[in-house]
């Protein structure tokens, strides 16, 4: 199918925009070009913080980047496309393709204030092999202005469109109006700060099961501690409305209703071991689905030094994982989760990096414990810079096993090659 003119004339106005400015670059222009490819299998449970079952499927992707910077313009284009086969949602099985482009360009730069004017575009195109009704393009344009007072406060209004068509069923045809204000103030310059957003969105059609307008509230605070081996507490609390079709990863269409909240501490227990630790509680309310809940879960993400000099770094990695999810009308999916994982990495510098990492998670569903599984990941990644570090190609493996008390297990593995140029 041929792509519509707004996805064409995108992505090649800015491939030659962004090589036209590249030519005359000067040396302290930043130009950097990233593209990988990625086949496997996968979970909806790896992807989703909260999922209503777990849904597996087969994937191949391709992305590729170019980046580009300097002392006052940022261009940033990519591209990534992407085909999902579910075992057992023939219905969400697709093809989606993404082009997206971000400009920044500082009006204004000075030790005391600065002005940044933001543009980001982006165009998706997602087809469904088996439900053509639902198949959309997507074109979202959005307009930020910034405004920074050093250690005073900032600003920042944006506002944009979210541009919805359904080839096959142009009743559906949807057009979005967004507006947000972020507003951030410097309490005490470099220790304490506090942040509050606001946005809005309003569709231009009533729809069953959709919310014509949807609003998000955050309220937020970063502080920079004297407290002995803690370095910085951040807090953050959202609600709102939202829309499964808006989340990248979700194949879905719902809309819900949310609350969370999470408190972060980012702690440095010595020169060589340094730790951030996570508690966020939610809820949610879907619409038109049996999928409510609420549910909360704890982190814990360790790093410890061994080696660090200026030819090699050897390190390791520990994170911790507990989680509680309870849904309120299907009371047969709710579940705890616990989770382990390690990984060990060697770094040579400017030359080759090599990691290995596994975990454990164990499923616990009090309700129904038929679905009682341990899942085991193995994950080993090899890294090659060429050309001083300019240069650099990745390859990462990844293999995961699901062993359920009850059921056949289920093996799943991914490959993923990356390459990486700085010019």
């Amino acid at each position: 199918m041929a792509k519509p003119p707004t996805g064409i004339f995108l992505f090649y106005f800015n491939i030659l925009f962004i090589l036209g400015l590249a030519s005359t670059r000067c040396l302290a222009d930043t130009l950097i070009t990233t593209a990988f490819i990625e086949t496997g299998r996968e979970s909806t449970a790896e992807i989703f913080d909260e999922e209503d079952d777990d849904s597996d499927f087969s994937y191949d992707k391709y992305y590729s980047k170019i980046d580009y910077e300097n002392e006052r313009l940022r261009c940033l284009l990519s591209y990534l496309s992407s085909d999902k086969d579910y075992s057992n949602k023939d219905t969400l099985d697709n093809r989606t393709e993404t082009i997206h482009t971000d400009w920044s360009y500082l009006f204004k730069k000075t030790k005391e204030d600065t002005v940044k004017l933001n543009i980001d575009l982006k165009y998706k195109e997602r087809r469904y092999a088996n439900s053509k009704t639902n198949n959309y393009d997507q074109f979202n344009p959005m307009l930020e202005l910034a405004f920074k007072e050093k250690d005073i406060w900032s600003l920042a209004l944006s506002t944009g469109l979210s541009d919805y068509h359904y080839p096959e069923a142009q009743d559906k045809d949807q057009l979005k109006r967004i507006g947000k204000i972020e507003v951030t103030r410097f309490i005490v310059p470099g220790a304490l700060e506090t942040i509050a957003s606001y946005r809005r969105e309003e569709s231009d059609r009533i729809q069953a099961g959709k919310d014509t307008l949807k609003d998000i509230s955050l309220w937020g605070l970063n502080y920079k501690t004297s407290i002995p081996y803690i370095k910085v507490v951040s807090f953050r609390i959202e609600d709102g409305e939202r829309d499964t079709k808006d989340e990248e990863e979700r194949d879905e269409d719902l809309d819900y209703s949310y609350e969370k909240w999470y408190i972060t501490t980012q702690s440095q227990i010595s020169s060589r071991f340094n730790s951030t630790t996570k508690y966020q509680h939610w809820r949610k309310d879907y619409l038109t689905q049996d999928l409510d809940h609420e549910g909360f879960y704890i982190t814990s993400n360790s790093r410890y030094e061994l080696i660090d000099t200026d030819v090699m770094r050897v390190y390791i990695n520990l994170n911790l994982e507990h989680k509680e999810m309870d849904y309120t009308i299907n009371n047969l999916l709710s579940y705890d989760k616990d989770s382990l994982e390690t990984k060990a990495t060697y770094h040579q510098k400017k030359s080759w990096k090599y990691s290995l990492g596994t975990r454990v998670e164990h499923y616990d569903y009090p309700i129904d414990p038929s679905r009682n599984r341990d899942t085991y990941y193995t994950k080993m990644s090899i890294e090659k810079e060429f050309n001083r570090g300019d240069s650099t190609l990745s390859i990462d493996l990844k293999y995961k096993l699901k062993d359920f008390d009850t059921d056949s297990d289920t093996e799943q593995d991914s490959i993923r090659l990356t390459f990486e140029q700085r010019f």
